[in-house]
């Protein structure tokens, strides 16, 4: 399994953010490119790094 070594609580941030940009970007709530959808990415993208 590809994420077997990864910090689980790295891959329960990048879950969360995912979740919340994807909810909030189908609701309308957010729009892309949006500084609450480009902070979330930056999470995301933070967790996945900070795991290698």
């Amino acid at each position: 399994m590809a994420l077997e070594h990864h910090d689980n609580s790295l891959l329960r941030d990048f879950a969360e953010a995912f979740y919340h940009n994807t909810k909030n970007v189908y609701t309308g709530a957010a729009k892309p490119g949006s500084e609450s959808v480009l902070k979330y990415e930056e999470q995301m993208f933070d967790s996945i790094n900070a795991g290698n």
